[in-house]
């Protein structure tokens, strides 16, 4: 028994996140699929500290804006991000560079023609362009 004054130690706060089996996330339906799939891994009746467990932080991320406010203050693996965010704009980016490949190319076909235009004859133009013999 505590003796007045004297405080019991606070259990150590677990991240709901980690307690649920899944990535910080602000989709409650996340949180709601991660939760349903824990529910037989720690039915009440057989498991009910398992079972607390998993409902406190199915309930903890349920209120009003903690989601958001948890997904965001959660440890952000910043590789992980970097290496899913390559992975979905690579395609793009790779179809980018071949666009402004072709595009430089073009430009550099005008800007021979024109300097041709301008600065030659037409007999020359006309032998330069014209039907070959």
């Amino acid at each position: 028994m505590k003796s007045p004054g004297q405080e019991l130690p606070a259990a150590p706060v677990e991240d709901p996140f980690t307690v649920l089996g899944i990535a910080p996330t602000e989709s409650i339906g996340d949180v709601k699929r991660a939760y349903f799939a824990a529910l037989p891994k720690h039915p009440p009746h057989s498991d009910p500290m398992g079972f607390r467990r998993i409902r406190d932080a199915y309930e903890r991320l349920l209120q009003p804006g903690a989601l958001a406010t948890l997904a965001w203050s959660a440890t952000f693996d910043r590789d992980a991000a970097l290496r899913a965010l390559e992975a979905r704009l690579a395609p793009r980016l790779a179809a980018r560079q071949r666009e402004r490949s072709e595009a430089e190319g073009t430009r550099a076909l005008r800007a021979t023609l024109e300097r041709a235009i301008t600065t030659g004859s037409w007999a020359e133009l006309t032998t330069a362009f014209g039907p070959k013999p």
